[in-house]
């Protein structure tokens, strides 16, 4: 049975070349999520039966690095208090249709005020992924431990999964994901050593690594789709959950091995 006769609400269109009507799954409701679920979890499965070594890692933040977003009320606008805002703020808020005179009622219950400053709430950065896994390359491309000199240039490479998540109670961001690696010894060098010093939001002791179990490609897979149980102003896009895969080829998809979407 394929997602399209589960789907709650199947979208009529029309295919440009035939010029048929068609119907194809909306991509929203419980079915369509679940499914998208599914296939990730088979995508990610399939990498890792790929590689030659995967660590599942959670990221979190200490409390002088969360992004934290500072809220006005008058204008709608959200400023950020130690990130770059890379997105229009007011123009999210009016895609999500809020009403702006009533922000404030649209903010996490749970609120983390910074030096006696209100309506301050955390937030996920896709920026602060971007940038770990551009650091993470780096480190181990260039070695300056030496821990790889008996690995070529070409199994230095990494994959990789990463979602970003909010916490049930307290709404605090943190990310799980999944890296693939090509030699063991480049997954060994970057969990002893070079994930630390690419993650520079927290302290050691808050920086979660370890070798991929049965269960990981299941547990990350639940992230694929945004959060819609958070509160209304983290569920617009830009502040929502997120996940970031690597591409050319997409996670899962292989010479003469290509994951189904809608089975």
């Amino acid at each position: 049975m394929t997602v399209l006769s589960k789907c709650y609400h199947p979208i009529r269109i029309k295919n440009k070349r035939s010029g048929e009507y068609m119907f194809v799954p909306c991509g929203h409701c419980p079915a369509c999520a679940a499914a998208k679920r599914k296939a990730m979890a088979n995508r990610l499965q399939i990498e890792m039966d790929h590689c030659i070594s995967a660590l599942f890692i959670t990221l979190t933040y200490d409390n002088n690095n969360v992004p934290f977003y500072k809220l006005d009320n008058y204008d709608a606008l959200s400023m950020s208090l130690n990130r770059l805002v890379d997105f229009n703020f007011a123009e999210a808020i009016n895609n999500a249709n809020l009403k702006t005179a009533n922000l404030d009622l649209f903010l996490p219950e749970i609120q983390n005020p910074i030096d006696g400053q209100q309506n301050c709430f955390a937030a996920c950065s896709k920026l602060d992924i971007q940038l770990f896994l551009k650091r993470l390359r780096n480190h181990i491309s260039y070695d300056k431990l030496h821990l790889l000199k008996d690995v070529k240039s070409s199994q230095r490479s990494f994959r990789y999964f990463i979602a970003a998540e909010y916490g049930p109670k307290t709404f605090r961001p943190h990310y799980h994901g999944i890296l693939f690696f090509s030699d063991v010894r480049v997954a060994r060098a970057a969990k002893e050593c070079y994930l630390s010093a690419s993650w520079q939001y927290s302290s050691d002791k808050n920086l979660r690594a370890e070798y991929v179990t049965s269960g990981a490609a299941r547990y990350v897979s639940k992230y694929v789709n945004s959060d819609t149980k958070l509160p209304i102003l983290l569920q617009i896009k830009p502040l929502n959950t997120f996940y970031l895969a690597s591409k050319n080829p997409a996670i899962g998809v292989f010479d003469g091995c290509q994951y189904r979407d809608w089975e």
